[in-house]
């Protein structure tokens, strides 16, 4: 879990290969898709399969995630 003490809002950016992210289903990654849109690490992960799953742990107020979404 994912623990920062401050009175202060705090900004953290956790890449998608940080290790408190568990990935579940079949997830791969693209380096061509990372480089073009500039992805934070160089890396994206992506699923096609129904019900695949990401989470982080984490204590606090909110959680903003930000992504390119293809349809």
């Amino acid at each position: 879990m994912l623990r920062y003490r401050s009175n202060e809002d705090v900004t953290l950016v956790i890449d998608d290969n940080d290790t408190s992210v568990t990935y579940s289903g079949d997830w791969g990654t693209n380096h061509s898709y990372a480089a073009y849109f500039k992805a934070y690490g160089s890396t994206i992960h992506h699923t096609l399969q129904p019900n695949a799953s990401a989470s982080i742990s984490f204590y606090g107020a909110a959680l903003f995630c930000f992504s390119p979404l293809f349809l």
